[in-house]
């Protein structure tokens, strides 16, 4: 019982009853081989689905990233506009309050130089 079980998966040779191990070893090694020529067909579209896969997922991961960097840029770029019309308008109210203040003191001397 033991032998039948081994010699299936071709350990017949481990026994001494050559005559019935050597039929029972070619049998099962004929047979695992038409399994495998089978077998390498699904084993194939397995393999070609898994890269397909594998494909499909750096391909969506690429788009993900190129769109974080994107809109990274994009952030980027708005405050950094941003920041430079800050300073063009904090320039713009200092220039103003200068000239006002240039204005007021001109003003005031003549109307000291007045009196």
């Amino acid at each position: 019982m033991e032998n039948d079980r081994l010699r299936g998966k071709g350990k017949a040779w481990l026994y001494d009853d050559s005559s019935s191990s050597s039929s029972s070893s070619s049998s099962s090694s004929s047979s695992s081989n038409s399994s495998t020529t089978g077998d390498s067909s699904g084993i194939r579209a397995r393999v070609e689905e898994s890269r397909a896969v594998s494909c499909e997922k750096s391909k969506r991961s690429w788009r993900k990233t190129r769109e974080k960097q994107s809109k990274r840029a994009f952030i980027s770029k708005n405050r950094t506009l941003s920041r430079w019309r800050d300073r063009a308008s904090k320039q713009a109210s200092k220039q103003a309050s200068k000239q006002a203040n240039e204005q007021a003191s001109k003003q005031a001397c003549r109307v000291l130089s007045m009196k």
